[in-house]
């Protein structure tokens, strides 16, 4: 893999952790960030094959896909909680 690959999926964490407190509690938070860490894996796939390399939008993507992959998981999570009554 490429040696950037860990450091880049840290922003994911960041962004799904921010948006996971920002709708609900700790656990919330944790199914954020592991949302926000797949959908950061899944635009640097994209980049990948899009071949921008570097580039504003290449952080532009991973932002979007780390903030989309994070709001599934929170609101599955919501809705899983909703359902089950806790």
């Amino acid at each position: 893999m490429d040696p950037h690959f860990l450091p880049s999926l840290y922003p994911g964490i960041f962004v799904g952790v921010i948006l996971g407190i920002a709708s609900g509690g700790w656990a919330t938070a944790i199914v954020g960030g592991i949302g926000g860490l797949a959908g950061a894996a899944l635009a640097l796939e994209i980049e990948k094959w899009v071949g921008h390399g570097e580039s504003f939008l290449s952080l532009v993507l991973l932002i979007a896909c780390a903030a989309a992959g994070a709001k599934v998981l929170i609101v599955g999570f919501q809705y899983i909680k909703k359902i089950s009554g806790r």
